[in-house]
């Protein structure tokens, strides 16, 4: 009975939303959403975001031919989405090699200001994947690929990290799926040869000098051995778990470190060991487990926290 109010409920959401069918796929789309699902696994059904079919791109926008072999990106940048730096596409094409050597650079498109075009050989690195995957970003200003991936093409966000404008598809065989957070991969179908798209925004804007500060953090741990090593990893160190270990003061349950240029709400958290295996968790639940805690946020220049748990040390992890 519940199964059956659920497939009613979704083809009356159908009926309100327009919906369509394809081999044993169904979309149903409201406004510039399209959702997709399995019509064979109704029991289990998963939404999530697809491509509408490819529309034009506006007049305004430069003509690109296409070339054999390879797929046209036309990206436009406007908003806060600065250009100060070399412009690349990372993603499975090369199997996410981020080497810039053996990436596809975007460049500019003469008399089209903010307009760039990068040329994506369609290759067969694509781990299995049945399509593109990937996503414009731009370079260090040595020209180096940013090991954080911070300068990658983002939502425009307002001051109270509030979506104002998303990345978009102008038009194309292409769409876009979230890969974390609010970052988004664009999905290119492999029969595609000219995408146009568009970034209101970078994740962190290079253009943009951001002022950084001094931070010391202290952790009070009271629940590890004393041959065991405290480390912090995050934002700071383009979380490498193993770079950053800190320092046990003369209260041996408590752990400090002071590091420069950290920006302020930069992410972080603490491992022991220098190891993911041993990361930090929350309480002990009932079921004598404890979950994994969301990542810290620096808002002060002295940072004091307190961790009850570890992973594999004090607690196994609820799942």
């Amino acid at each position: 009975m519940k199964m059956k109010k659920l497939i009613s409920s979704i083809f009356a959401t159908a009926l309100l939303l327009g919906v369509f069918a394809q081999n044993d796929t169904m979309f149903i789309h409201k406004g510039q959403t399209i959702y997709e699902f399995a019509i064979a696994d109704i029991d289990s059904i998963v939404f999530y975001r697809t491509s509408r079919p490819p529309q034009p791109p506006p007049d305004s926008a430069p003509k690109i031919e296409a070339r054999a072999g390879y797929v046209a990106l036309v990206l436009n940048t406007v908003g806060e989405a600065d250009v100060c730096n070399s412009l690349v596409f990372a993603g499975n094409y090369n199997g996410w090699n981020t080497n810039p050597a053996n990436m596809a650079h975007f460049e500019p498109i003469q008399n089209y200001p903010n307009w760039w075009v990068a040329f994506v050989p369609m290759t067969d690195l694509y781990e299995g994947e049945e399509y593109m995957r990937g996503k414009p970003n731009q370079l260090n200003e040595d020209g180096s690929f940013p090991s954080s991936w911070d300068f990658q093409w983002h939502a425009l966000m307002d001051d109270s990290n509030q979506v104002i404008q998303e990345v978009e598809v102008i038009s194309g065989r292409a769409s876009l799926r979230s890969s974390f957070g609010l970052e988004q991969d664009l999905i290119v179908e492999l029969d595609a040869d000219v995408v146009y798209i568009r970034t209101h925004a970078w994740k962190v804007n290079p253009c943009v000098e951001i002022p950084t500060y001094t931070i010391t953090f202290n952790v009070t741990i009271p629940t590890i051995g004393t041959t065991d090593v405290v480390y912090i990893v995050g934002e700071m160190n383009s979380w490498r778990v193993n770079a950053t270990p800190m320092n046990r003061t003369s209260n041996p349950n408590v752990w400090t470190i002071t590091l420069e240029d950290v920006l302020l709400d930069a992410q972080y958290r603490y491992v022991v060991n220098g190891s993911w295996n041993y990361e930090e968790l929350d309480v002990l639940t009932e079921d004598n487990c404890a979950e994994g805690t969301v990542n810290r946020r620096v808002n002060d220049r002295t940072m004091n926290d307190t961790v009850r748990n570890f992973r594999g040390i004090t607690a196994e992890r609820c799942w």
